[in-house]
């Protein structure tokens, strides 16, 4: 995995904004190892948060689109359905 990519997952796994690479500590815990390491910049990290949220995006639609002509798929949202909208147990 290339060093974007780790802070990419990173970035997105923990919810934090993309700017933080720019955190002066951050850059010395990078660099603490390898003094010569390239920190990606924010446009860089965002823009592969950007294209990582398409393709899975992409990726769950197809995936999606497969299930939902499946016959147990379909009988089983209109019994999830009916259990949503049916009267509560407990008034």
């Amino acid at each position: 995995m290339t060093p974007s990519a780790c802070i990419v997952k990173w970035v997105t796994e923990s919810n934090r904004p993309a700017n933080i690479v720019n955190d002066t500590k951050l850059q010395n815990i990078f660099t603490a190892g390898q003094p010569h390491a390239i920190i990606p910049s924010v446009s860089t990290i965002t823009c592969d948060i950007n294209a990582l949220f398409t393709k899975c995006h992409e990726k769950i639609g197809k995936l999606l689109q497969v299930s939902t002509k499946s016959p147990l798929f379909t009988g089983a949202i209109n019994w999830l359905l009916g259990l949503f909208w049916a009267p509560s147990l407990c008034d």
